[in-house]
Parts: structure tokens; C-alpha cells; sequence
């Protein structure tokens, strides 16, 4: 019990240290403390200049070179191309086709020298 002094050791990020003591009593029901207006002082942020002014040049400065004139670009109008539909598939379809009478040709012949014999 009794009464002491409460001393701010760090301040948070951004804020001033209050070095003033504040008082807080400590009696048999409880603690009373009565810190009144206690207010966190923010760090004062160094002034930033509205606007700057451009530096002195030391040389003078030279003309830009002009560029070369381009020729003109030919453009011409895309033209819209047709699906493919099919393309890709048509050889393997023709190369299927050769087998399958190939093959039907091959049991045919076969089927007359059977008949033959």
C-alpha cells in the first residue's frame, strides 16, 4: 500500500517519451489512479517542400537531333481466313481406306483360290 510515481520508459513507435511522473495510489480496496489528461505526443516529421526547384544547369543544353524520317508502312487489311476443318485428319482417313481394301481384296482373292481348289 501506498503511493507511488509511474514513469513512461519507452514510447511507442512514432511518439515522444513522457519523462513526467504520474501518480498512482495503492490502497486496501484497491488502486486509485488518476492520471488526468494524459495526451501522446507525436515526433515531429521533418517539412516537406511544396515544390522543388529545378537545378541550374552549368552547360548549356544541346538542340535534340531530329530523327531520320521512316518510310511508310505498307498496311494491308487482314482477310478472313477459312476454318480447317478436316485437314488434319484427312490423310490418316485415306491411309485407313487403302488397308481396309487392301485387306478386302486380299479375303477375296483368298475366298477364289479356296473356291478354286
Amino acid at each position: 500500500y501506498g503511493a507511488y510515481s509511474v514513469v513512461e520508459t519507452k514510447a511507442p513507435e512514432g511518439y515522444v517519451l513522457d519523462q513526467e511522473p504520474l501518480a498512482v495510489k495503492v490502497e486496501r480496496d484497491g488502486v486509485t489512479v488518476d492520471l488526468g489528461d494524459v495526451v501522446n505526443n507525436a515526433e515531429p516529421q521533418p517539412p516537406v517542400p511544396d515544390e522543388q526547384e529545378p537545378p541550374v544547369p552549368t552547360e548549356p543544353e544541346q538542340p535534340p537531333v531530329p530523327e531520320q524520317p521512316q518510310p511508310p508502312v505498307k498496311v494491308t487489311p487482314n482477310k478472313p481466313k477459312l476454318a480447317m476443318t478436316g485437314n488434319e485428319t484427312a490423310p490418316a482417313l485415306l491411309s485407313g481406306g487403302a488397308l481396309a481394301l487392301l485387306a478386302g481384296a486380299t479375303l477375296v482373292a483368298a475366298a477364289r483360290r479356296r473356291k478354286d481348289a
